[in-house]
């Protein structure tokens, strides 16, 4: 097969999936650090671009990114065509900041993007991830008149290109190319973000597995709470972040044909809730995370047993102690420094209010228990109702993320909280979001709670309330079975 010449890979071997030997790929610095060192790149050609790397200014941020650093625009030096540059460039002004308004930038820029002009595997996942919210956006959209069916061939395009690059990174890994590891991690994140979003559970809890797997082996737990690796690779902690949020979505999501594996990889959750390390919003995000995932590992491993008396009190206290921690660390921000973090606060209040009465109900316990927190599910709906407020203002009224939001805090309070009025201002939130967070859809969330609803409240008698709902009236447990289109 004759060579193109395009550089610094041979277009018509990467489409076949041959392996192209006329060049020599460019040098990175791989290593301690998985970032790139700061170049400029200049590329001649139809399907090139001129950019360059830009600034990484060191300011204060408390979200705990490592070493400080704020990624204000990423390079790409290279497509394949003007479609695969359109999506990135998509990805760049309109995924990336929906999927990083939760939960800060460090994953998604400071890794990802950061990697993907050297990283074929992760440009091409990128691209898929874009093209995919394009489509999402098109059905969401009366007024978009686009062909998003196009959109969603591109999607499978790029993903399949993506997947083939990685097979060589994976092949580098078993070759001793420790390396090349966290490129491999991300790739299995954005792997599973994208089976998430098409409804290919098992697929997103495959990877999912393997790259908990992974982490399970290369990482041990110190004392302090702190992961540090067995062979010397540093692997990020926002990276295992993104992994322990992945996971406890995949907890929380109860699909049927794809139930979660209880008691396989629970990497860093068999010890216990364990308090922040340090002051950073990453370390409280990372906290309340395995706090979930630990208490959620607890109760369906220990089913038909209730969760014991002794962990709901080991729970009980942590929460109280996080809240006093975090309330302090809050009141210290500036006015600026709150704005710039608005939405990793709100779904901090929202999560830890969740696990408040989770815990309180001993996590699958009596129904009737609901009724006592009904000032805290009004928290929930207050604050899910003023991040929605805020989004709107901004312009992003159809919401795209990879991770968990507002839906499951407003899904979970409008199936347990039983008083007629906060339950149905979740329900009417859930559908008026228009948000696709991960695996969960708020219009369809908004639909099954309001069928429950329907179910529960043929027994209850407006002049007493939520408690005239008798508990065997009310929905404990269900089943969802997802059907591809």
């Amino acid at each position: 097969m004759k060579c193109d010449e395009k550089k610094p890979d041979c277009l018509r071997c990467i489409n076949t999936g041959r392996k192209c030997d006329g060049y020599t790929p460019p040098s990175t610095s791989r290593g301690a650090s998985p970032i790139p060192p700061q170049t400029q790149h200049k590329v001649q050609g139809p399907n090139s671009t001129v950019s360059e790397v830009a600034d990484v200014s060191r300011a204060r941020d408390p979200t705990g990114g490592e070493g400080g650093l704020i990624t204000v625009q990423p390079s790409i030096t290279q497509f394949d065509n003007a479609s695969q540059q359109e999506a990135f460039e998509f990805f760049l002004s309109c995924t990336r900041p929906m999927s990083s308004f939760y939960y800060g930038n460090d994953f998604w820029s400071q890794y990802v993007l950061k990697l993907s002009p050297y990283v074929p595997a992760i440009r091409y996942a990128l691209c898929s991830l874009s093209e995919l919210h394009r489509t999402f956006q098109i059905q969401h959209d009366p007024n978009d008149q686009a062909d998003s069916s196009e959109h969603r061939r591109n999607s499978i395009t790029q993903y399949g290109l993506a997947i083939k690059h990685t097979q060589t990174i994976l092949a580098e890994v078993s070759r001793g190319r420790k390396d090349r590891l966290v490129e491999g991690l991300i790739l299995c994140v954005l792997f599973v973000c994208y089976e998430n979003l098409i409804g290919h559970y098992k697929f997103a809890q495959m990877h999912l597995q393997n790259g908990l797997k992974i982490l399970a082996k290369e990482l041990r737990l110190n004392t302090e709470g702190i992961h540090s690796s067995t062979n010397g690779v540093h692997i990020p902690r926002e990276v295992v972040g993104v992994f322990h949020r992945l996971d406890l979505q995949a907890m929380s999501f109860a699909d049927a044909t794809a139930p979660y594996p209880y008691g396989q990889y629970s990497e860093g959750i068999n010890t216990g809730p364990k308090l922040p390390v340090s002051d950073s919003l990453y370390d409280f995000t990372e906290s309340l995370t395995n706090c979930f995932r630990w208490i959620f590992t607890i109760a369906n491993t220990s089913e038909p047993e209730p969760v014991s008396k002794r962990e709901l009190e080991m729970a009980t206290i942590f929460l109280r102690l996080w809240d006093l921690h975090f309330k302090r660390i809050i009141s210290s921000y500036d006015e600026q420094t709150k704005a710039s973090v608005q939405g990793n606060l709100q779904i901090l209040e929202l999560y830890h209010s969740l696990m408040v009465i989770l815990v309180a109900v001993g996590i699958y316990g009596d129904e009737m228990l609901h009724d006592h927190h009904e000032d805290t599910y009004r928290k929930i709906v207050q604050t899910g109702e003023t991040i929605l407020k805020y989004r709107q203002k901004s312009k992003d009224c159809y919401i795209f993320t990879f991770e968990m939001g507002i839906i499951l805090p407003l899904f979970y309070t409008a199936l347990k909280c039983r008083n007629p009025g906060i339950r149905r201002n979740a329900v009417g939130l859930l559908f008026s979001a228009h948000h696709q967070e991960g695996s969960w859809e708020s219009v369809a969330a908004g639909q099954i709670a309001e069928f429950v609803v329907k179910i529960e409240e043929r027994w209850l008698d407006p002049k007493i309330g939520a408690s005239s709902i008798p508990p065997n009236a009310r929905v404990s447990r269900f089943s969802l079975e997802y059907f591809l289109r």
